[in-house]
Order: structure tokens, then sequence, then C-alpha cells
């Protein structure tokens, strides 16, 4: 991946929660299955993995990728 991705606090407690890797934050953020546009300027992914689906909410920034929350 091209920009920094930056995890928020409150991200990081629910990929914990959620029993999510930050791998598999990052593969979805690579390869997401379906974008799709949230609120606020932000972005909604989907990403399939064999066993479970991964949803990240992100806001993008010139710079880098703001990872808000995951489920």
């Amino acid at each position: 991946m091209k920009k920094k991705v930056v995890f928020g606090l409150h991200a990081l407690q629910r990929i914990e929660e959620r029993g999510i890797t930050t791998h598999e934050v990052i593969e979805a953020l690579e390869n997401p299955d379906k974008i799709l546009n949230s609120f606020k300027e932000r972005i909604l992914i989907e990403k399939y993995f064999p066993l479970k689906k991964v949803c990240v909410i992100y806001k993008e920034k010139l710079e880098s990728i703001i990872v808000i929350t995951v489920y």
C-alpha cells in the first residue's frame, strides 16, 4: 500500500474485540471486494475471507488512510 495506514484508538479496540488482525485490515484496504460511500466523506469497504467478512470504515487523507472502525 502506498499511503501510510493509521489506526485510530477506536479501530484498534474493535480489532482486538472482534478477533480481526491488522493484516486482514491491510488486505481489505489493498484488495476490497466491495467499496461503498459512507457519511462524512468516509469510505466503507468489505473483504470476504474464507471464514469471515471484514468491513473497514476509513477516511482518506492526502498522505495517509485513517482507519476509523473495523467489524
